[in-house]
């Protein structure tokens, strides 16, 4: 597995009033984990929202899992695609990250969504949620990192934006709050893939 990791995001922050001290205030910030379903197979016959994970893509997926369990933690919610690769893929994600599959909201809106469908999902992502996971197909997932990261670790916008192969997973920070996510928003802390 292949990850690179951004340092220190720097980012000035949004202030959110502390309620026992409310001169006081503290940092808020979101992150948004965006997959792409693991490796699928193309069984003859079989029509493309049934296409189950190969062997290749059920290796993959846990190790995926694992990575997003050491590196951000289990998100908050999580908007994944009904289609079976997909859905499959959150099963082997969610069980290595020690959450239960049924966490997920398995949006029919995420199969054929563009970025755009997708980010008007994002803006509408309950604010106390700190982590949000995206788990759906190209081309959607790789333009829609490409749209929201304005910046990020160098090595990580040049290989997200130069690839974005199954199981690849992108970490993007924002200071933001959900409901003002935009283009060029976010910073790619990291990106990997299996």
């Amino acid at each position: 597995m292949r990850a690179v990791r951004g340092s220190d995001i720097g980012h000035v922050g949004i202030l959110s009033a502390n309620p026992q001290k409310p001169w006081q205030a503290e940092r808020v910030s979101r992150t948004l984990i965006v997959m792409r379903h693991c490796k699928s197979a193309w069984p003859v016959g079989v029509r493309d929202l049934e296409r189950p994970l190969n062997a290749r893509g059920e290796r993959d997926a846990p190790r995926m899992g694992t990575w997003i369990g050491e590196h951000v933690g289990a998100p908050d919610e999580a908007r994944v695609s009904p289609a079976r690769r997909t859905r499959q893929t959150w099963g082997l994600v969610s069980t290595a990250l020690g959450i239960p599959r049924e966490a997920a909201d398995f949006d029919p809106g995420v199969y054929e969504a563009t970025w755009w469908d997708l980010l008007d999902l994002i803006r509408r992502c309950p604010e106390q949620a700190r982590t949000l996971m995206l788990l759906g197909h190209n081309p959607t997932m790789e333009d829609l990192t490409d749209e929201l990261a304005g910046s990020g670790d160098p090595d990580a916008l040049k290989r997200a934006r130069l690839r974005f192969p199954t199981g690849a997973v992108a970490v993007l920070d924002s200071d933001s709050p959900w409901s003002k996510w935009g283009s060029d928003c976010a910073f790619l802390r990291a990106f990997a893939t299996p």
